[in-house]
């Protein structure tokens, strides 16, 4: 019996059997010293009539009832009608007078079941019989009989038998509707028990079927929203949320596999070039091809310039794989006023033709990490020098509005290419065909921003710019208190 809902009906069978047979039994137990008690007061009141039909005169007083006073006894003379002595008595009822060495001298049955008159046959009482005042169960070859016995003024003494049958009838009818109704009760409560157990475990039923499809591949599979008042609707919430973040776990674990996929697919690529150029010119130098001073510096520097080339993207490529790992950061107060003006006069460095001005407060404070944040807008005015005819200035800026710190570099160049600027922030990718390198670079510095900003939970885009170029907008939660000053500081640098 391994099935949950056949061992609760089993249970609940069990206990009402076990109650029912109790109560069966008490019943019982009640019922049979009720019918004793029953006879017990025939059989005294049976000693009047029975020495009256054996035909013997006493002045002795008879066994009193248990509510009498010692002045109320009767006494009853040969002749003298006895008065009106409680219900009749049962048919069998028998009497016999006893010696004191216990032989029988005198015996008669009154209402005789068997014949009409006083004809046996007599039961066989053993001897010696019950004590006076005392009663007694006997089983003889007539039947059960309960027998009592009284002591007469000449010594002998009178005993009374009464008959068990009807009351041990009486019992038997009660055993069988016991049991009958036990039958019934027990059939009744199994058969309500297994209706209502099984309507009761249909949640767990469903619970089972969806694990099962779960496990088959089936993710999207949930139970529903159980009542939050039972215990199986509360299993079955907390199955569902089991469930999502199982889910959520094994996404993860997936985006992850298809990173790192993504990650050994475009290392194998983007190195291909940089790996093939430097073992080109390797072969070249052992095959004695470049033997020439200057020609093995060409190939020295070639070499050289494709090894930092490769350097350089597997830093880049690194740094993005860290930033799209779920790791928790540490945060701290970053100004980003100061970031913007640190690389802006970075850039001015790289490009001293270039016009770069900075529009942003005395200090603008965010939560995150300093050198993302830094690399986040390097790689922005990186992208804008590289893709701008030189002198074309560039702009930065920084403000808060509507809850958020906004920055954004904007150039003066041709603006976005055509398509989806969305596709700009993908790993690797190049608006010139063919996957070319040179001015274009490795295509991962936009996918690098993108990254960080949703790493500090913002978000970057990027729009064609009003009047012509490229507007890249990055928004971060304002997570720090608005400090004081709030001012804007407009400088500008240009070329000399």
């Amino acid at each position: 019996m391994h099935s949950l809902q056949a061992r609760l009906v089993a249970t609940v069978i069990a206990l009402a059997g076990v109650a029912l047979v109790v109560a069966g039994a008490l019943t019982y137990v009640e019922q049979r010293d009720f019918q004793y008690r029953r006879i017990d007061e025939q059989l005294r009141l049976a000693l009047v009539p029975l020495a009256r039909d054996l035909g013997i005169v006493t002045h002795r007083r008879l066994p009193p009832r248990a509510d009498d006073d010692d002045h109320q006894h009767e006494r009853f003379e040969l002749g003298t009608p006895p008065p009106a002595i409680g219900p009749s008595l049962p048919a069998g009822t028998y009497g016999e007078v006893r010696t004191r060495n216990g032989d029988r001298v005198l015996a008669r049955t009154i209402f005789n079941p068997f014949a009409n008159g006083d004809s046996g046959p007599y039961p066989k009482l053993p001897k010696p019989p019950p004590t006076p005042r005392s009663t007694a169960t006997i089983e003889t070859s007539s039947g059960r009989y309960r027998v009592a016995s009284v002591r007469l003024p000449s010594g002998n003494l009178l005993v009374a038998a009464v008959p068990t049958r009807e009351a041990d009838d009486a019992l038997r009818r009660l055993l069988v509707a016991q049991g009958v109704v036990t039958a019934i009760v027990l059939f009744g409560l199994g058969a309500a028990s297994w209706i209502v157990v099984r309507f009761e475990l249909l949640p767990l039923a469903r619970i089972t079927a969806a694990a099962e499809r779960i496990s088959s591949g089936h993710l999207d599979e949930r139970v529903g929203d159980g009542d939050p008042r039972s215990e199986v609707g509360r299993l079955s919430q907390a199955f569902d949320r089991m469930v999502d973040r199982l889910a959520a776990a094994l996404g993860e674990l997936e985006r992850s596999e298809q990173r790192l996929r993504e990650f050994l697919a475009d290392a194998s690529h983007e190195l291909r070039t940089p790996l093939a150029a430097i073992r080109g010119y390797a072969d070249l130098y052992r095959l004695g091809a470049a033997r020439e001073p200057d020609q093995v510096a060409k190939a020295m520097e070639r070499i050289g310039a494709e090894a930092a080339r490769m350097g350089s993207l597997v830093d880049d490529m690194l740094a993005l794989a860290r930033l799209e790992e779920p790791n928790a950061r540490r945060e701290e107060r970053v100004d980003l006023a100061r970031l913007l003006r640190e690389v802006a006069d970075d850039a001015r460095v790289r490009a001293p033709e270039r016009v770069i001005r900075v529009h942003a407060p005395d200090e603008l404070i965010v939560r995150g990490s300093d050198g993302e944040l830094r690399q986040l807008l390097g790689n922005l005015v990186a992208n804008a020098l590289t893709h701008t005819p030189p002198g074309a200035p560039v702009e930065l800026s920084g403000q808060r509005r509507a809850g958020a710190v906004e920055i954004a570099v904007r150039d003066y160049g041709r603006g976005l290419p055509p398509g989806d600027p969305e596709r700009l922030f993908e790993r690797f990718w190049r608006a010139a065909p063919g996957r070319t390198r040179g001015r274009a670079g490795a295509g991962l510095g936009l996918a690098i921003v993108k990254a960080i900003a949703e790493a500090h939970g913002g978000e970057v885009t990027a729009t064609n710019a009003a009047g012509g170029g490229a507007l890249f907008t990055v928004r971060l939660p304002d997570r720090a208190t608005h400090p004081p000053g709030d001012t804007e500081d407009r400088s500008e640098a240009g070329a000399p």
